[in-house]
């Protein structure tokens, strides 16, 4: 598992996109180590919960990969699909449902 979340509150698109991106490269780099493959990607947004003064939002999406991959480009195009679909502030990405790669 691979998560981000900030130390400042931002809603800027641009620092999102690219959170994102680093952190789907981990993750692919962690499933090549591993020898495995992921077949879905999770995006969720969360805003800060301690922030009682401030709208709360939740959700997530899961974007399938197919085939599965450790490949960080398929990762990150997911990822960048999955945030469009809920742009809010705060987020996390995990890959799901890992398995053995296949030789």
């Amino acid at each position: 598992m691979v998560s981000r979340s900030f130390g400042r509150l931002t809603n800027n698109p641009h620092d999102h996109r690219e959170a994102l991106r680093q952190h789907a490269a981990r993750a692919g780099e962690k499933l090549r180590k591993q020898g495995s493959v992921s077949s879905a990607v999770m995006v969720f947004v969360r805003t800060n919960s301690f922030r009682q003064d401030l709208p709360q939002y939740s959700n997530r999406v899961v974007v399938t990969l197919d085939p599965p991959t450790d490949d960080s480009r398929e990762s990150i195009h997911a990822v960048i699909q999955g945030l469009r679909q809920l742009w809010r502030k705060g987020f996390a990405v995990m890959p799901l449902d890992l398995s053995p790669k296949a030789n």
